[in-house]
């Protein structure tokens, strides 16, 4: 009962059940008004669909959502429960590292996330189907608490992630 009611709340997205895009910026905010008094980076990281146009063309609008779970369950997978990931919109996530040990380890990340999520998919549409392969693009922003621009880092983020291939 305790999980229905936590993902029945507006803070989490009914399709994927991380948190919604509204509230994955609002923990961003928080963090970094919470930080400011407190010395240190963070990062955030954009992954990305870069083919959900040519997906959701091979296997209609209900696939191409199946696909968005499957991709959110493995990046949930990577990214383990330590830093809270969310939807950003469809086919496009957020992780929120609040504490960056250090600039490799978000590397070694992002490596891992990128190398997970590419993997071929394969759906749950009871006919022998070719398995999907997933272009995904991966990008960072680091968040400096003290003068970061919110909206600036996502945009950051989300620009270099549709620049790797």
């Amino acid at each position: 009962v305790e999980q229905t009611r936590k993902f029945d709340s507006s803070e989490f997205d009914a399709l994927t059940r991380l948190y919604s895009s509204h509230a994955i910026v609002r923990k961003m905010i928080k963090s970094a008004r919470r930080k400011r008094w407190i010395p240190g980076e963070g990062a955030i990281i954009i992954v990305k669909l870069l083919n959900a146009e040519l997906i959701g063309r091979q296997i209609g609008v209900h696939g191409l959502s199946q696909v968005y779970v499957k991709l959110a369950n493995r990046l949930v997978n990577v990214v383990g429960g330590m830093d809270p990931v969310g939807n950003y919109y469809g086919g496009c996530y957020l992780v929120l590292i609040e504490k960056m040990h250090s600039a490799d380890n978000v590397e070694g990340l992002m490596r891992r996330i990128k190398q997970a999520l590419s993997e071929p998919l394969q759906m749950d549409s009871g006919v022998e189907s070719e398995p999907l392969m997933p272009k995904i693009g991966v990008g960072q922003a680091k968040l400096s608490f003290s003068h970061t621009d919110v909206d600036a880092a996502l945009y950051k983020a989300q620009r270099d992630a549709e620049d790797t291939v």
